[in-house]
């Protein structure tokens, strides 16, 4: 069975000013059909940027997203 989910090392930056923000930093993962997957974390750690990124609202800074196998 397939991933219907997959990212490779992927990479959020943002900056701020003169500061350099890394929201997500070299993620890896697969969600397989059929299943639940929960994103937990403290606030600020990179999980609605997860989603903006998966949900193609945002570009990654670098790395891949795969939705069933198509690299978006």
């Amino acid at each position: 069975m397939e991933p219907i989910l997959k990212t490779r090392s992927l990479s959020r930056v943002f900056r701020n000013g003169g500061t350099v923000v890394h929201a997500l930093d070299d993620i890896n993962i697969e969600i397989m059909p059929q299943t639940i997957t929960i994103l937990k974390g403290r606030s600020g750690s990179g999980k609605t940027t997860l989603i903006n990124l998966l949900g193609t609202l945002d570009r990654p800074t670098s790395g891949e997203i795969y939705v069933e196998g198509r690299d978006i």
